[in-house]
């Protein structure tokens, strides 16, 4: 897991976070964007932006997402490293 976490850590906006994975486990816990807004102290926007891909997530930001997602290590690598198809 310590290798996955520097990998995450060094995440650039590449889409490898999984977003629909992401979204339906938030709407299964009752979460918003503004929730998650809360946990990382940025705006909806951003946390739109770094669900999508368009922004890099940084390692705390994953683990605080993990942590709120309440996602396993199996969940916390198929949520954060989408598999890039060719």
């Amino acid at each position: 897991i310590v290798q996955l976490l520097k990998e995450v850590n060094m995440m650039k906006a590449k889409k490898l976070v999984d977003s629909k994975k992401i979204r339906a486990r938030m709407i299964m816990l009752g979460l918003r964007n503004r929730d998650l807004a809360k946990v990382w102290g940025c705006a909806e926007q951003t946390v739109s932006q770094k669900l999508n891909g368009t922004r890099p997530l940084s390692l705390d930001e994953a683990n605080k997402l993990a942590q709120l997602l309440k996602l396993s290590e199996v969940e916390y690598y198929a949520f954060l490293f989408k598999p890039k198809i060719a």
